[in-house]
């Protein structure tokens, strides 16, 4: 790979972000994108692919979107950022047939051959967390992949799926502790969620709260939840102050 085409690159990246200097051009990083291309360059595919799946300089297009994602791993199969765009593809199942294997053999894939753990490969490990969760349900599994997430300080919301599922009593090595140390180990892990703004979590911390009568407590998890528009936190907030003022 030649210097010239990673500046194809950066240069594209920055019109299409509007970051250090560059004002957002969506032609231009176009533009740049395509001479990326014409050099073999498989991260100005992937690029390629952004453009078409979001209508950015192009008309959207998300077929067009997906062929670009394929070249670039046709270009370089440890493309991580192609394979967690095909994998999101696959799993919300907007553009195409909903496919949880399809989408897992692309995330897995990044988990398996990433050396540094750099990203995608947080947000790969939580999305194929959540396939494994819901759609699976190999609780064990899921956590493994949580787990994995919760290594990269920029991925939020696996530490709240491993509580979820300790909570249930779905994961094998808590099938033995009492209802209580779960609810203690749950309420840690949805406080480390809580805490990066999850507002899922956050709800989460508020419930527990109010479960063992902490309701004034449970309020700024709420309001803050609320805040970010999370209905459940809304309605909760709204029954919870309506407690505290009935039991003054």
């Amino acid at each position: 790979m030649s210097s010239d085409h990673v500046d194809y690159v950066r240069e594209g990246y920055l019109f299409y972000t509007g970051t250090q200097g560059h004002l957002k051009d969506y032609q231009k990083a176009y533009e740049y994108f395509s001479k990326g291309v014409e050099a073999g360059d498989s991260n100005a595919m992937n690029s390629m692919g952004v453009l078409y799946l979001n209508g950015h300089g192009v008309p959207k297009d998300p077929r067009t979107a997906i062929s670009w994602f394929l070249k670039a791993l046709e270009a370089n199969e440890n493309n991580f950022y192609a394979c967690k765009n095909l994998g999101n593809i696959y799993e919300n199942g907007t553009y195409v047939k909903r496919d949880v294997q399809t989408a897992l053999r692309f995330y897995e894939h990044v988990i398996e051959e990433s050396i540094n753990h750099a990203p995608p490969y947080g947000d790969c490990c939580y999305s194929a967390g959540l396939l494994y969760l819901h759609d699976l349900k190999q609780y064990d599994v899921a956590e493994s992949r949580f787990a994995k997430a919760r290594t990269c300080r920029d991925v939020v919301g696996a530490s709240a799926g491993i509580a979820y599922m300790c909570e249930k009593n779905l994961l094998s090595r808590y099938r033995t502790v009492g209802r209580e140390e779960r609810r203690k180990t749950a309420f840690s892990l949805y406080m480390e969620d809580a805490k990066k703004g999850d507002p899922f979590a956050m709800d989460c911390v508020a419930r527990i709260y109010c479960e063992i009568g902490g309701f004034q407590q449970a309020v700024p998890w709420l309001e803050k939840a609320a805040a970010l528009d999370y209905a459940p936190a809304k309605e909760r907030l709204r029954n919870v102050r309506a407690h505290i003022r009935f039991t003054r």
